[in-house]
């Protein structure tokens, strides 16, 4: 008997219909296995990405971490020369005016790596330091019962006070203010209280609208307590 003629054909379809179905499943696991490659590609670029990142972070932070700290010498060095031996007997206008201009700008560089608060504070160290040098020049011609002299020669330790206090808070150190701080301030505001009472008795110091300016620059408005009272 002979085979018909459609059976030779429907077997070769067959094959041609299964090495199809062979070849798109090999495409297709081929297409997955990619895809999955490509995935955990893609993550672990992403990872180390981040890794990179957290890396550069952490270098950067140790930087910055020395640099504050090199500035923050730096301003700490060029304020002990600036008031060294500064007293309210020795006050030397002409070595705190010489020495001022390096104090201000090693205080400004100082600001710009500082924490915001901490550049606040240093901000009003530097007009600390200005009022520190116009009361050495006008103690040299106010009357002793202006207060003015002693108040800028505190106001000279005022500012290396606060400048540490600075630099702990900053660095994480310890708090701020210290006790240190805190005895001038109290020392300043004695002289506040001081020329308060005699206003208060009719007989005001000579030089107290200068007094008050400066006791104003070192410690705020009459109304402001010392950092860190009660």
């Amino acid at each position: 008997m002979q085979t018909p003629w459609w059976v030779p054909v429907l077997a070769f379809a067959g094959v041609v219909v299964a090495a199809a179905i062979g070849g798109l499943a090999g495409v297709f696991g081929h297409v997955l296995t990619q895809r999955r490659t490509d995935r955990r590609e893609s993550e672990r670029w992403q990872r180390e990405r981040a890794e990179r990142r957290e890396q550069w972070e952490r270098e950067d932070r140790a930087r910055w971490h020395v640099e504050r700290r090199a500035l923050y010498g730096q301003a700490v060095a060029a304020v002990d020369q600036w008031g060294r031996g500064a007293t309210p007997w020795n006050l030397k206008p002409e070595h705190l005016n010489a020495l001022s201009p390096a104090v201000i700008e090693a205080l400004a560089a100082a600001g710009v790596v500082a924490g915001l608060e901490a550049s606040i504070q240093l901000t009003r160290l530097h007009n600390c330091v200005i009022a520190v040098c116009s009361g050495a020049e006008a103690a040299a011609a106010a009357p002793e019962s202006s207060l003015v002299a002693e108040i800028a020669g505190e106001g000279a330790r005022l500012v290396r006070a606060r400048l540490m206090d600075v630099v702990r808070a900053d660095l994480d150190i310890e708090p701020a203010p210290s006790q240190r701080t805190l005895g001038i301030e109290r020392q300043m505001r004695k002289y506040r209280d001081h020329l308060r009472q005699a206003e208060e008795n009719g007989a005001p110091l000579e030089w107290s609208t200068v007094t008050n300016f400066y006791l104003e620059v070192f410690l705020g408005p009459n109304e402001e307590p010392i950092n860190g009272a009660p």
